[in-house]
């Protein structure tokens, strides 16, 4: 599901499923699609994740620069287990927003 953007913005493009085993860490990459005329840094946001998952950075920016930002998502040993829909929200400096979702499973070792 990508957001239908306006001039001027950008689209974000999540995996459309990652999965983690307790105590495993998994990086995956938010790829952003900019209009020609879109140069901003993006601050991206993420949904609540499961308990006991942690997202590193927590902060991540896709600088003007870039087509795409490295996460890292860590599940502890006792990391809440199941399938969950994690939403990343991508914020310019001005303009709207641009969203997508993409589904996490966190599976026993």
């Amino acid at each position: 599901k990508l957001t239908v953007a306006a001039k001027d913005s950008f689209t974000l493009k999540a995996p459309k499923s990652t999965s983690l085993k307790r105590g495993e860490t998994q990086t995956v990459s938010i790829v952003i699609k900019r209009d020609k005329s879109f140069d901003q840094d993006v601050a991206l946001t993420f949904g609540e994740m499961p308990t006991g998952v942690t997202l590193e950075p927590e902060a991540p920016v896709i600088k003007h620069g870039d087509t795409e930002t490295q996460i890292t998502l860590t599940s502890a040993d006792d990391a809440t287990l199941g399938k969950f829909d994690i939403k990343v929200t991508g914020h310019p400096a001005k303009g709207t927003d641009a969203s997508n979702e993409f589904k996490l499973t966190v599976a026993k070792q």
